[in-house]
């Protein structure tokens, strides 16, 4: 048989819970496979690196037979760890498992819990019997997953738009809506599109806050965890204070002036949606994301567009323009310094005895090549 449940939660500093999923346990009843499957979305903040682990608390009745009973976690499909159900972990068990690092930067985390429940024999199975109360494993809600983050800053991206999971455990209580002054009704279902889907598996109660206006107050600012700053290009007011921070800014021409860190797009696009997240201005742990359409037409696309999970589930980078012919282009921001720390975080996972090897091995071929070079000039 198979269970499930698909949400998103409020990690602490990267560590949570089954039982912050709302999950105080998940039971595994009845002889041979049973499954319980959980979908977890990525905070749009945290980049998990080769920290991070799923630690399973468990157990199970005592009468399975050890040779051929087992529990099995799977992480997007992948096996990544299993316990043999012995009469040694039936009143306790304890599961370590490593997350693989080709799942580490995935968008959603489908985790699988797989038990298989053998009492001996099949030849004395009795199908009319419902042997749930004698073959059982319960996962315990304590079950740890900790998506270890990394030191360096996580530029906001597009992925799971339009996620407000940040990994701030009082996130949504700061949820702003930013829609103009007078807003059009086409824009006014555009925002209602948005809200609906940002809370979709979400457990916690959320505290969506609306502003209409040209400019936000200081309280908003300074709070707001998630922005969604809804308008059209030419509200000049709205996008001016958003203007050093945004790759493409609605210029007065009707178009977009471009940031030169994206300048493979031409300064010349005009009757485009485009969607963009930014980290917010007044506050480094705050996101924003601005959602521009052309105009009504274009709000009503866009409506359209995240209300169908096939097409939104595909949007990425931290940009997307939507284009008049219907096709979606992403756009990804390279900063200078990301080939840096591409190359220094993997160190965090060098134990430190081989660092120390590699500089001595480097200092002496340095060395060497000194050497060779005096004496083929002497």
């Amino acid at each position: 048989s198979i269970g499930g449940k698909q949400g998103s939660f409020l990690p602490r500093e990267g560590l949570f819970t089954l039982n912050d999923l709302g999950l105080p346990r998940i039971s595994l009843d009845g002889i041979f496979l049973q499954k319980y499957k959980l979908s977890i979305t990525r905070p749009v903040r945290i980049s998990p690196t080769l920290d991070s682990y799923i630690r399973l608390y468990f157990y199970h009745s005592e009468n399975l037979d050890r040779k051929q009973s087992l529990l099995t976690v799977l992480v997007n499909g992948f096996p990544v760890g299993s316990a043999e159900l012995s009469p040694e972990n039936a009143k306790g068990g304890e599961l370590l498992i490593k997350v693989p690092e080709s799942e580490l930067e995935k968008p959603i985390w489908n985790l699988e819990f797989s038990a298989y429940h053998f009492l001996g024999s099949t030849e004395y199975v009795d199908c009319t019997f419902n042997y749930d109360a004698a073959a059982w494993t319960v996962i315990e809600g304590r079950t740890e997953i900790n998506l270890s983050p990394s030191e360096s800053d996580v530029t906001p991206s597009l992925l799971n738009f339009p996620s407000i999971v940040t990994g701030e455990p009082e996130a949504l209580k700061e949820i702003y809506f930013w829609l103009p002054a007078k807003p059009t009704e086409a824009q006014l279902k555009l925002a209602a599109v948005i809200a609906a889907k940002a809370g979709q598996g979400i457990k916690n109660a959320i505290d969506f806050k609306v502003i209409m206006a040209d400019e936000l107050d200081n309280t908003a600012k300074s709070n707001a965890s998630v922005i969604f700053a809804i308008g059209y290009p030419q509200e000049r007011k709205k996008w001016e204070s958003l203007k050093d921070a945004l790759m493409m800014y609605p210029n007065q021409n009707g178009g977009y002036t471009i940031n030169p860190k994206i300048s493979t797009i031409k300064d010349n696009i005009q009757k485009e949606s485009v969607i963009e997240a930014i980290q917010s201005p007044w506050n480094k742990k705050g996101i924003i994301y601005t959602v521009i359409p052309s105009d009504n037409e274009g709000a009503n696309s866009l409506a359209s567009y995240l209300s169908d999970p096939q097409k939104s589930s595909k949007m990425e980078g931290h940009i997307s323009m939507f284009m008049k012919n219907g096709e979606v282009v992403p756009f990804s921001v390279t900063e200078p310094i990301s080939l840096v720390k591409t190359f220094i975080n993997p160190l965090k996972n060098i134990p430190l005895r081989y660092l120390i090897v590699g500089i001595i091995l480097l200092a002496i071929l340095v060395i060497v090549i000194i050497r060779i070079f005096k004496r083929k000039k002497a």
